[in-house]
């Protein structure tokens, strides 16, 4: 099941998605409200996955396809300089393919989490200073449920097959509010 998140800053418009989001046919009970009054327990964020698996596909292409263009012109100048045979040539390139594959995997994946830490951590400070989140969990109306938080104003909205328990912070243990468990 999917899970899709938005945060508003205004209450209101999230109330206004939420009753938009089940007036589309999602049931009551999959949708869900939160804000820094909810017990820690209780509010969840995103997993890093998505927002990091969209980085290492990027990252992993364009450095294979960098480095299988390096590889080609290798193997085209292996041939040509070092009198190399076509089996030496295509094993040039193939080596470039798979250290681009390697290098953009790496970098894909760096990029990727520091990108999810960055954007979990933005999410997490907005519900710290109030705003309000909207959790709806379906698998059918995904694209439709972000399609009204984002006409009842949604300033962040993410579509996610994972969710984890939020990570708190010390103003949360402060309000009283019980420790969620650090994933």
């Amino acid at each position: 099941m999917k899970t899709v998140m938005g945060l508003f800053e205004q209450r209101n418009s999230a109330e206004a998605a939420a009753a938009a989001v089940q007036k589309i046919g999602v049931p009551q009970h999959q949708i869900t409200l939160m804000n820094n009054a909810t017990p820690a327990s209780q509010l969840v964020e995103p997993g890093p996955r998505t927002i990091t698996m969209k980085a290492v596909r990027s990252f992993t292409l364009l450095l294979t396809l960098t480095f299988g263009i390096f590889g080609l012109f290798a193997g085209v100048g292996s041939i040509f300089v070092f009198d190399a045979g076509g089996d030496i040539a295509v094993l040039t390139v193939l080596v470039f393919l798979l250290i681009g594959a390697f290098c953009g995997l790496f970098m894909g994946w760096v990029k990727g989490r520091s990108d999810a830490d960055s954007a979990i951590q933005e999410f997490r400070e907005a519900v710290q200073h109030g705003d309000t989140l909207l959790v709806v969990q379906t698998e059918k109306y995904a694209q439709m449920v972000e399609a009204k938080m984002q006409a009842a104003n949604a300033h962040w909205f993410i579509t996610t097959q994972q969710v984890n328990r939020l990570q708190t912070h010390p103003e949360l243990h402060e309000a009283g509010h019980t420790p969620a468990a650090a994933h």
